[in-house]
C-alpha cells in the first residue's frame, strides 16, 4: 500500500524547538507547521504498526541552499503525531531528494508498508 500526501514546506530542526529553564518544547514554528501538515494528514487511511519505506521529494520555496535532513525530522515526527505511523521509528528505508523550486515550497512524501 502507498500513502501520498503533499505537505507545506518543513521548517528547519533548528528552529522547532527551544528551551526555558532547563526544559524543552515545541517552538511555534513547530505548531504552525503541524497544524497545516494536520489538514492533509488527518484524513489519512488507517496507521501503520509494520516497518515501513518512505520517499520525501523537498521542493524549496527559494534557490536557497537547505539541508535535506535539517527537514526530514519533522516530516516524520507529523506522520506519528497525526497517526499515519504508529512510531517514526517504523520507517526503515528513507529516501530524501531535492526536487525544483515551487512557490511557498511543499514537500511530497510517499509512505510504502506492506
Amino acid at each position: 500500500m502507498v500513502q501520498r500526501f503533499v505537505l507545506p514546506w518543513p521548517p528547519s530542526v533548528n528552529t522547532w524547538t527551544r528551551c526555558h529553564r532547563s526544559r524543552a518544547y515545541k517552538s511555534k514554528h513547530w505548531k504552525i507547521y503541524s497544524e497545516g501538515a494536520g489538514a492533509v494528514l488527518g484524513v489519512a487511511g488507517e496507521t501503520i504498526t509494520t516497518p515501513c519505506r518512505a520517499v520525501y521529494r523537498l521542493e524549496p520555496p527559494t534557490r536557497r541552499k537547505y539541508d535535506l535532513d535539517n527537514r526530514a525530522k519533522i516530516i516524520g515526527d507529523c506522520l506519528q503525531e497525526w497517526g499515519i505511523l504508529e512510531d517514526d521509528h517504523l520507517i526503515h528505508w528513507l529516501t530524501l531528494y531535492k526536487g525544483p523550486v515551487f512557490p511557498g515550497g511543499r514537500a511530497i512524501v510517499k509512505v510504502y508498508s506492506s
